[in-house]
């Protein structure tokens, strides 16, 4: 072999033992992304959805001072409440609901009794003042809104009528339900008024009231006023609210609303 032969060879020796060391030590050489098998990604995506959402129907409640109106989904299910009556409630503060009093939360649909006396001891609302130049929506007058929001009477008037009809407002947004609210007028009118803390409504005695006083309530149709006076005679009286949801004429939009409006005793 010949001097430029064998520096030929050396030099495919050499090409040949790097060649070797790539193909089976690759990760000496190489970087990349690992792939899973699909059946360990799928164990992996559990194990992430495990971690990011506790079950929290197989843990312990966790009891503490809370402020109902500032509590997330996720807070309100480690204090022992059902994921829907949760979302039920976080729906009622998003829609413009406000719990003014312990005693608003136990009106919340499906919150058992034996639930609510748990949590009653650690709800804590604060005190809220309101400057001097708001107005308490179920006291003032048509008069007084006019003068203070600069609306007209006739929006004024039907604001007041709507607000007897119903026994009160218990949420601002029930201010949208008023006859032609103008959109400007609707915005002015949240922000200038207040709901005063314990408020309590005008309540129909759902077990005594006859159909056409129920039927003149905004959230009762003439139907359902009908059918609670038919299950009265049948079954004598309606003993919660969990019953009244049974009945297929309660329009269930307006249930979470209609439920602070009716006394059961």
């Amino acid at each position: 072999m010949s001097y430029r032969e064998a520096r030929g060879f050396a030099a495919l020796l050499v090409l040949s033992f790097a060649a070797l060391i790539v193909i089976l030590f690759p990760e000496l050489m190489l970087q990349y992304d690992h792939v899973p098998a699909l059946e360990t990604a799928s164990q992996l995506d559990s194990l992430a959805n495990m971690l990011s959402k506790p079950d929290y129907e197989k843990m312990e409640p966790v009891y503490f001072s809370f402020d109902p109106n500032t509590l997330s989904i996720d807070s309100l299910l480690m204090l022992g409440l059902p994921q829907k009556v949760a979302e039920r409630l976080h729906n009622y503060l998003a829609s413009g609901g406000k719990f003014v009093v312990k005693e608003d939360v136990r009106k919340i649909y499906g919150l058992s009794e034996e639930l609510f006396l748990k949590l009653e001891p650690y709800i804590v609302i604060p005190r809220q003042n309101k400057p001097a130049s708001h107005l308490d929506i179920n006291q003032a007058s048509a008069g007084a809104l006019v003068a203070s929001m600069g609306i007209d009477e006739q929006l004024a008037g039907r604001i007041v009528n709507y607000r007897n009809a119903l026994g009160g407002f218990v949420r601002s947004d029930q201010l949208e339900e008023v006859y032609d609210m103008p959109e400007t007028a609707l915005k002015l009118i949240k922000t200038k008024t207040f709901i005063a803390r314990g408020f309590k409504p005008r309540r129909l005695r759902i077990n005594f009231a006859d159909a056409d006083s129920l039927s003149r309530h905004p959230y009762i149709s003439a139907q359902l006023a009908e059918d609670i006076v038919r299950f009265r005679k049948i079954n004598g009286t309606i003993i919660s609210q969990t019953v009244l949801a049974g009945f297929k004429s309660v329009d269930m939009s307006n249930f979470e609303k209609l439920i602070f409006y009716l006394d059961f005793q």
